[in-house]
């Protein structure tokens, strides 16, 4: 197996360090990045390299690609996973906290996106990994704006699967359901201040759902995402009839990812 070059967004905890883990051990080169640098010091002792990386500065997601191109010569992977929840009812949620949920789970995986598409369309090959969520799928009160993200960001993956395909770049969806993670303890505090206490407690509870009986965060990159981004790029990752989405339920047996067919989100 080809020794591949892989970009992580959000590697801090959950998913994305996970992700970081488990590709570093099946032998890749990983490039971890997060906003934090000092939450990477463990990835970095285990010998990947580590970057301080806020993907909503555009400045610095370019500085930080050009020298990852300086030190790697290439990307062949990469893996969108940084992001948030913002909860509350959408109808007092402030405006600039709806731009800025949209900014971070849509916009910023985007852009990263344009970054990387011309070198893997030089070399008429790559992989982008967009981690979505359940979530995109299945509306759920109090988180209307995470999961209209969400949803934004599946569809960016269809379009841009469909786009970038004819330049050999495969383009992945993952839509995990309940992971053990932090992400629901670091969803972005809500705004409610028309809902009466009985509300609150319906959205303060919506916040940890998917932390009750949710599938171990180690486990679930290293069955899933790691194994089929780096198996050969022959066919794609499957889950129920539709191509190229891997679901990932808090259950294993209830698992629909077909076992040789063709990635935050991490706070």
């Amino acid at each position: 197996m080809k020794k591949k070059i892989i970009f992580i967004t959000g590697c801090s905890t959950g998913i994305g360090r996970a992700l970081a883990e488990a590709f570093h051990q099946s032998g890749h080169r990983v490039i971890a990045t997060a906003r934090n640098l000092d939450a990477l010091s463990a990835l970095q002792e285990q010998g990947m390299a580590t970057h301080a990386l806020d993907v909503n500065d555009k400045s610095q997601v370019k500085q930080v690609i050009e020298t990852v191109l300086e030190q790697e010569k290439t990307i062949d992977v990469l893996v969108n996973n940084a992001g948030y929840a913002l909860m509350g009812p959408a109808t007092e949620l402030p405006e600039d906290e709806l731009m800025a949920q949209f900014r971070t789970n849509v916009f910023a995986p985007l852009f990263l996106t344009r970054q990387v598409a011309p070198i893997m369309k030089n070399l008429n090959s790559g992989m982008i990994v967009n981690i979505g969520s359940v979530s995109g799928i299945a509306t759920t009160p109090f988180s209307g704006a995470y999961c209209a993200s969400k949803a934004a960001l599946h569809a960016l993956s269809d379009a841009l699967r469909m786009e970038l395909g004819i330049f050999g770049i495969k383009v992945v969806t993952v839509q995990p359901g309940k992971i053990e993670s932090n992400f629901g303890v670091s969803a972005k505090k809500d705004r409610c201040p028309y809902f009466a206490p009985r509300f609150l407690v319906s959205i303060h509870g919506r916040r940890h759902t998917r932390q009750g009986r949710s599938l171990p965060g180690r486990r679930h990159p290293r069955r899933g995402v790691c194994r089929k981004t780096c198996q050969s790029h022959h066919g794609g990752i499957t889950a129920g009839n539709h191509p190229h989405r891997q679901h990932q339920h808090n259950n294993a047996a209830d698992e629909k990812m077909a076992p040789d067919k063709n990635p935050g989100p991490d706070p």
